[in-house]
């Protein structure tokens, strides 16, 4: 998105427990020309994770001093569903240090309330923003499959242990899959390595169809895949795992020449558990072979 043109609004959530403040700076951003703002004001951290999980969103807008959190975990809480998306911050004079801090987490910016004016602030905005699309091209140059779009392997583990710290920090429950294609070869030998490549292709729409966008997705390399998910309770695995089954089933009612077939092993871990990711990932690749095992038994 160019932050230059008339093109589509910049989707904004703004997080603000001041509503008097967040109304004037909504109204200055819809009158700023010759970019659009579409803003959505939400007064509590609570409320701007669930919008995360619901919306789509350009870029963020926090005040660090919340109801519901304060100071420097309100960022890093906010930050686990948030590593795509730039994030600016607004603080009070107080708070300066824990700014400083989330910018040296991965934050763009801090905006000192009340020593700014509102022009400044968007222009503080649209600055991440180009910012940020610069530091995920180059992030998705080293860490991306070019194939698939998903992280690479470097790409997965380096963020992964970022997550797991978080989930144990925050207490929360994480789920992680491991997957392969099932007779790949059997399909690059019978139609061409170019139709093996769309069936990594398509595994990896399903897979981005099935997980939220929080979560990490990634093709390790060959037809192995891998997901991890923060903050999902054994329940939320199942529904998880009911999803890819119907996405694999509607990917495959559009097939004619074969039908994909995926096995998969799914390893739910407390964070309180003393387990590397290594052994996360092997845990979950143990029951990826039970899973192909019972599938050979019944075929």
């Amino acid at each position: 998105m160019s932050v230059t043109g008339a093109d589509a609004p910049i989707r904004l959530l703004f997080i603000e427990k001041d509503s008097d403040y967040a109304n004037w700076l909504q109204l200055e951003m819809r009158g700023f020309k010759p970019v659009r703002f579409a803003p959505v004001h939400v007064d509590s951290l609570a409320r701007a994770l669930e919008h995360l999980k619901q919306m789509s969103f350009d870029l963020v807008l926090l005040e660090l001093e919340l109801d519901d959190s304060q100071g420097l975990d309100t960022y890093l809480r906010l930050h686990t569903l948030t590593t795509e998306l730039p994030v600016v911050i607004l603080t009070g004079n107080e708070n300066l240090e824990a700014a400083t801090e989330a910018i040296r987490k991965g934050a763009q910016d801090y905006l000192v309330k009340g020593e700014i004016s509102a022009k400044s602030i968007i222009r503080s905005l649209l600055f991440s923003l180009e910012r940020h699309k610069t530091w995920l091209t180059l992030q998705r140059l080293s860490l991306k499959d070019d194939l698939t779009g998903l992280f690479n392997r470097r790409g997965f583990l380096s963020l992964a242990l970022h997550h797991v710290k978080i989930a144990q920090r925050e207490d929360w429950e994480t789920m992680l899959l491991f997957a392969d294609v099932d007779n790949l070869k059997a399909i690059n030998d019978s139609y061409g390595h170019a139709e093996g490549d769309q069936v990594l292709r398509g595994v990896g729409d399903i897979l981005r169809d099935t997980f939220r966008t929080s979560d990490l997705i990634a093709r390790l390399g060959g037809d192995e895949f891998i997901a991890f998910a923060v903050n999902t309770t054994e329940s939320g695995s199942q529904n998880i795992i009911s999803r890819l089954e119907e996405r694999i089933q509607e990917h495959n009612h559009e097939l004619q020449k074969y039908q994909l077939s995926i096995s998969y092993g799914v390893a739910i871990f407390d964070p309180n558990t003393e387990l590397s990711l290594e052994e996360m990932i092997a845990k979950a690749d143990s029951e990826l072979y039970k899973h192909k095992r019972s599938k050979r038994k019944s075929s």
